[in-house]
């Protein structure tokens, strides 16, 4: 008998499978097909009966990676392919943590439906097809009862299995004769898969179609879907040509140079490759990541002193603006003219550029355009490998809005600040954050949290964040005063860190901690001291006229 596959998505995909490169595709009318959009009842179902294979688009209760996770760890045996709409590095490591197999996009989904659905094209030919062919018939609800009789023969033959014993833990209560053959269970079944009820419904393990036990499908040659009878077979945007299962992939030969311009095109050039896994292949730079769980935490202000004073301190320091968006850094140091990071991605060697400064950080900022957001969101492993082997340390600020982008520069950064304000919504969405961080995978021994705004009139302290945090260690970032403000809008942050304010000082003493003492300084910080004393005796004489004015008045 044909082994049927098992389909998790999300009602809307199986009405409409437009995203999975199946336009014009009625999934619920196929017989090889054991559709979900439930994850509950998937697991319980796939718990007491084996398939051929399990694929998981998406859900209408939880995301597909976690649903395909769960499914594996229920059966290791069971192959489990996950639809990646837009495939990453960090998604194609959390389906191999998992054991599950990736299917990269609409077209290798295509690819392997159409493979699947010829096979069972081909295998309603054969004799052996049906285990209890039936007589052909136009009496719909002779065939109604037909099924019914398979159906109930085989939900009986299962419920007499240890297997299935073990795994139900309700009553066991004998059958009637009429519960036995009951037609609800086929009817409901034969009725949506007609296509003419919306999104398919929540039912009972009782009343799933029936499954069989036979080995997945080995799918070894080309498949040409012309080949399909005609009738069996709708039309999908792959259906005119030759079809495998797997779009080939082509052998990369890394090329022979060591420069780090090579070694990342070479390891960017894998689908596969993380941002961390980019980052990790050349040497340089110390990372540090600005992160929050929620805007107006201070990040921009934070990351901005902690690349002046850290290159103050004679530490080559650049300052990435990763809120591609709606980044502005630009603004808060006064800065005209700077590169953009797609004038890196496209032209690495105007890094050169950036190392003209050393009195100042080096800043690169975010696109000026909104539409290439994404794209350098996508890029940012390939960005910091082109930019770590120049400076000692690059801190990146970034946006409130967490995605794909978040996870895979948390992994790529050697620290982290998580930056908290004095809101009780702020400490909530921290630990929101961490929780997704925890789902991912992702370690945060590295996270240095930062209380912002303290004073002695703050709703909290670090004491009260850190039981929030379970125990966490909780920094304190003094507040400023309105100084702070001033001094960043009219695009004076140079000016700011050299003013004796409670927020320069406690930034100092936090980098001391946490930065100081794992990079070293390469260069002399004399420059910017002579700058700064010629700076100090045009601020006294100021203040001496200011005395005298007053004075005299």
């Amino acid at each position: 008998m044909m082994s049927k596959i098992a389909l998790c998505a999300d009602s809307q995909c199986l009405n409409d499978p437009v995203t999975l490169g199946l336009k014009g595709e009625r999934i619920l009318d196929q017989t090889w097909i054991v559709p979900f959009a439930d994850a509950l009842i998937a697991r319980k179902y796939l718990r007491e009966h084996d398939v051929a294979e399990t694929w998981v688009v998406s859900n209408d209760t939880i995301d597909g990676i976690n649903l395909a996770a769960a499914l594996k760890k229920d059966n290791a045996r069971q192959a489990v392919r996950l639809f990646l709409s837009s495939p990453s590095g960090s998604k194609m490591s959390r389906c191999q943590n998992a054991g599950v197999i990736p299917i990269c996009g609409s077209r290798e989904f295509a690819h392997l439906y159409t493979a699947h659905k010829l096979d069972h094209a081909q295998a309603q030919k054969r004799p052996e097809f049906r285990e209890h062919p039936f007589p052909e018939t136009n009496d719909t609800q002779q065939l109604l009862d037909n099924r019914m009789m398979q159906n109930s023969a085989q939900v009986r033959d299962d419920s007499a299995s240890p297997r299935y014993e073990a795994f139900d833990t309700r009553e066991q209560k004998p059958q009637t004769s009429e519960e036995a053959v009951s037609p609800v269970t086929v009817r409901r079944i034969v009725h949506d898969r007609s296509g003419q009820t919306a999104p398919l419904p929540t039912i009972d393990i009782d009343e799933i179609p029936l499954i069989t036990n036979v080995n997945a499908p080995v799918h070894s040659k080309t498949y040409d879907a012309r080949s399909i009878p005609e009738g069996t077979a709708s039309e999908t945007p792959f259906s005119r040509g030759t079809v495998s299962p797997v779009p080939p992939r082509k052998d990369f030969t890394p090329p022979a140079s060591e420069t780090p311009s090579s070694t990342v095109a070479t390891v960017a050039a894998t689908k596969k490759a993380s941002a961390k896994q980019i980052v990790s292949q050349v040497k340089g730079a110390h990372i540090i990541s600005v992160v929050s769980g929620s805007g107006g935490t201070g990040k921009s202000a934070i990351a901005t002193m902690g690349a002046l004073l850290a290159q103050k301190r004679g530490i080559k320091t650049l300052l990435l603006d990763a809120d591609f968006q709606f980044g502005d850094l630009k603004y808060l140091l006064g800065y005209k003219e700077t590169l953009e990071v797609g004038d890196i991605l496209t032209h690495p060697e105007q890094i050169e550029t950036l190392l003209k400064q050393d009195s100042w950080p080096a800043l690169l900022s975010a696109p000026a355009q909104l539409e290439y957001s994404e794209v350098a969101e996508e890029r940012i492993g390939e960005l910091l490998a082109y930019l770590k082997p120049h400076f000692d340390l690059i801190v990146v600020n970034t946006g409130s809005f967490w995605s794909e982008f978040h996870l895979q520069l948390l992994e790529a950064s050697n620290g982290v600040f998580f930056v908290i304000d004095q809101r009780p919504s702020s400490v909530r969405a921290c630990n929101h954050a961490l929780d997704l961080c925890a789902r991912c995978g992702i370690a945060t021994t590295s996270f240095s949290y930062l209380l912002n705004f303290c004073s002695k009139k703050s709703l909290l302290s670090t004491l009260d964040v850190s039981c929030a945090l379970k125990g966490a260690t909780v920094h304190e970032v003094k507040d400023g005063g309105a100084e702070v403000g001033e001094l960043l809008g009219a695009g004076m942050a140079h000016k700011l860190s050299r003013v004796n304010n409670l927020f320069c000082s406690s930034m100092a003493s936090l980098l001391e901690k946490t930065v100081f003492e794992y990079v070293k300084p390469s260069l002399d910080p004399s420059a910017n001291s002579t700058r700064e004393k010629s700076a100090l005796p045009e601020k006294t004489k100021l203040r001496g006229r200011q005395k005298r004015r007053a004075a005299c008045y």
